[in-house]
């Protein structure tokens, strides 16, 4: 589904992980000029499992295992994409705020736009 639209009925559990993180990134490059929320859940690691062919049997743990490195590696790829556009927009405002005047990054202080990591924040709260 996307939003209240049925995309496909009896979806391929083998590839559902893979169209999840295409929409994801398709969401976010719709988005990009813009502050957006994306919000996803993935299906995977909860039963009925399923993994594509490129992680079928390649865990000890099995069709779970599987299941795992694929949303490990999908939620990389996503990652990567963000931090991409993070860069370019930050290569774009160069030293410039968002007012146009000069502006003077100090180290301490996280540039924008930025990615935030809530389980980074809460080990430094530790």
């Amino acid at each position: 589904m996307r939003n209240s639209e049925v995309l496909e009925e009896d979806a391929d559990l083998d590839t559902l992980t893979q169209k999840y993180t295409s929409e994801a990134i398709k969401y976010i490059f719709e988005h990009k000029d813009r502050p957006f929320f994306l919000y996803l859940a993935h299906n995977m690691p909860h039963v009925p499992l399923g993994a594509s062919e490129k992680f079928k049997g390649q865990s000890k743990r099995g069709l779970y295992g599987d299941a795992v490195e694929e949303l490990d590696g999908e939620h990389a790829d996503i990652v990567v994409r963000l931090m991409q556009l993070a860069e370019q927009a930050r290569e774009d405002l160069g030293d410039y705020n968002r007012i146009g005047k000069r502006a003077r990054f100090f180290d301490d202080a996280p540039p924008r736009p930025d990615i935030d990591d809530w389980k980074k924040e809460q080990k430094q709260e530790r």
